[in-house]
C-alpha cells in the first residue's frame, strides 16, 4: 500500500465516519442506558468490524463476496434480527420505567461489556453501507 492509498482510504473513513449512522445511534443508546463503558465497548466493537473490513478489502473481498455471498447476508439478517431485538428491548424497558414510582436508574445491560461489543461488531459486519463501501476499495 503506497502512501497516497493509504492518505485515500483515511480521507474516505474520515468522510463516513463523519455522517451519522446506525453505529451512532447504537454508541448513544448503550451510553445512555449503561453508561460510558458500554459506549466505549460498543466503539470498540465497531472499531473491530472496520478492520475486519479493511482486512477483507485487503485480501480481495471482491472474490470472497462472490464465492461467500450467503454469509454476508447471514451477518446481514443476524444484525437486523439483534437491532429489531435491541429496539423492542428498549421500548419494553422505557414503558416499564415510566410505570415505575421510583427515579429512573441506569440498567446494566444483560451481558455486559462483552455484549456491548458484540453488538458494535455485529452491527458493522451487517451494515450495507460499509459492506459496499469496503467492496468498492
Amino acid at each position: 500500500m503506497t502512501l497516497l492509498s493509504a492518505l485515500t482510504l483515511f480521507a474516505a473513513l474520515a468522510a463516513m465516519a463523519a455522517l451519522p449512522s446506525s453505529s451512532v445511534a447504537l454508541v448513544v443508546a448503550r451510553s445512555a442506558m449503561s453508561g460510558v463503558r458500554h459506549g466505549l465497548a460498543v466503539a470498540l466493537g465497531i472499531v473491530a468490524g472496520d478492520l475486519i473490513f479493511i482486512a477483507l478489502a485487503i485480501l480481495g473481498m471482491t472474490a470472497l463476496a462472490a464465492e461467500l455471498g450467503a454469509l454476508f447476508a447471514l451477518i446481514r439478517y443476524a444484525a437486523a434480527a439483534y437491532l429489531v431485538w435491541f429496539g423492542i428491548s428498549l421500548i419494553r424497558g422505557q414503558l416499564r420505567r415510566g410505570q415505575e414510582q421510583d427515579a429512573p436508574v441506569a440498567r446494566a445491560v444483560r451481558g455486559g461489556l462483552p455484549a456491548s461489543f458484540m453488538a458494535g461488531l455485529l452491527l458493522t459486519l451487517g451494515d450495507v453501507k460499509a459492506i459496499f463501501f469496503y467492496a468498492s476499495l
